[in-house]
């Protein structure tokens, strides 16, 4: 745990810091993907990432001050905002964006939401580095040698932050680069990924201190159920069309 990073007298918050480091690489893909799959100019991917960067900032806040505002009738204030960050909402409200703009920018839609379940994989995983300096997103109390104990806890605890780091970050992001690869439809990269997303996620929880929201799951299990759902049905149709209009060589 190191909340600041201390340099030449200045001191940086690691989450800050890190967090736009892993837009960084989000950046660095989808300039690479933009420019050299896609054909399309430098400046314009440029500005379109400019647009995603001041989008996500606030991006990760919405479904945390909905739920705020449905629980007490209040609307959360600027601090609340600011310190609120739900991964679900950052990427579910950064992609509608990315839809929005993509359609008016006459750029392939699907195409698009493949490049960006890679660059925000990328993304969500090295911002894991962020949550486990900052001390946030903790795991539950373990007895496992690889436990770890945050200067402001009085027991170990599972490395929650770094379960996901090896989760999203290898396990993951090497399946969907491989399925990017040999993809048969548009869109099965950018499903392919929540899916294997959200059944991770949903296992994940186990380990963390997330409170439970309903039916015994927390708020992000019932995301990982609704996406676990969509996304197997939405790919299970594509590749199963697919399958049934090849010839049959019996």
């Amino acid at each position: 745990m190191q909340p600041f990073i201390h340099i030449n007298g200045w001191s940086v918050s690691s989450y800050y810091l890190i967090n736009n480091l892993s837009f960084a690489l989000f950046a660095i893909y989808f300039l690479y993907a933009g420019t050299k799959v896609e054909g399309i100019a430098w400046p314009r991917i440029a500005v379109f990432l400019i647009c995603v960067f001041f989008v996500q900032i606030p991006a990760g806040a919405v479904i945390p001050a909905v739920y705020h505002w449905i629980r007490i009738r209040e609307l959360p204030d600027m601090a609340f905002m600011a310190a609120a960050r739900f991964f679900h909402s950052a990427w579910i409200f950064s992609l509608l964006f990315v839809i929005f703009y993509c359609r008016a920018a006459h750029w392939p839609v699907k195409r698009f939401i493949d490049h960006y379940a890679i660059g925000a994989g990328f993304m969500a995983a090295f911002g894991r580095i962020a949550c486990f300096m900052q001390g946030c997103c903790l795991g539950k109390p373990t007895r496992m040698p690889w436990g770890v104990q945050f200067p402001d806890q009085s027991v170990h605890v599972h490395p929650a932050q770094l379960y996901h780091l090896f989760g999203e970050g290898i396990v993951i992001m090497a399946i969907v680069l491989y399925i990017q690869k040999h993809k048969k439809f548009e869109g099965q990269t950018f499903w392919s990924y929540i899916f294997l997303y959200s059944a991770f996620r949903f296992f994940i929880e186990f380990f963390r201190t997330n409170p439970v929201a309903l039916l015994g799951l927390t708020h992000a299990q019932l995301f990982s159920v609704l996406g676990t759902l969509l996304s197997g049905a939405i790919l299970y149709r594509n590749l199963y069309r697919r399958n049934a209009r090849l010839p049959s060589h019996s």
